[in-house]
């Protein structure tokens, strides 16, 4: 994996990190008829981002149990690539599909939806995706683009990671 999945990966928990889970001074609305009470960052987010750490933690632990202590915040997908770096290719393929979801996942947990548009159909190769926050999937638009069943082609973000991932992979194979 080159270092710009590891770097977007971790400039996104940044993101979030700064942006979503900084209180922030608020205007006063004027009078109120009752005193509200609310959290002063969004607890869905930090709640993510510490599934995030978690989930990098408990990868690099299971291929590589004698890394040292884990960092807690972004650099842990520094910690990761560092501790990893000796695995196989098909396990390096692996932690590259978990980065690059974990970058779409920030993406998306910041509002970034057309980090998606950014994808190629794993199926048909179009520009086409867009994301469907209901489904929690992405559809390709192209209307030739359909599965056995005649329905639209969507994907998860998994598969959409594991799909650039393999890429990146065979094209750094054949690079001369």
């Amino acid at each position: 994996m080159g270092d710009d999945e590891t770097g977007t990966a971790k400039a996104r928990l940044r993101l979030l990190r700064q942006e979503f889970t900084t209180p922030r001074a608020h205007r006063d609305p004027g009078p109120r008829t009752a005193p509200t009470s609310r959290p002063p960052a969004d607890l869905g987010i930090i709640d993510h981002m510490a599934a995030a750490v978690r989930e990098v933690i408990d990868h690099t632990r299971a291929v590589a149990p004698t890394a040292g202590p884990a960092p807690t915040d972004a650099a842990v997908y520094d910690w990761m690539q560092e501790h990893t770096a000796h695995l196989g290719a098909e396990q390096q393929t692996a932690r590259d599909a978990m980065v690059i979801r974990h970058s779409f996942e920030h993406a998306l947990a910041a509002g970034d939806a057309d980090i998606i548009r950014w994808e190629t159909c794993p199926r048909c190769a179009c520009w086409g995706l867009f994301w469907q926050t209901p489904t929690t999937r992405a559809a390709c638009a192209n209307s030739k683009c359909v599965d056995a069943k005649g329905r639209p082609s969507v994907w998860t973000l998994a598969q959409l990671a594991e799909h650039r991932a393999a890429a990146q992979t065979a094209r750094s194979r054949t690079a001369t």
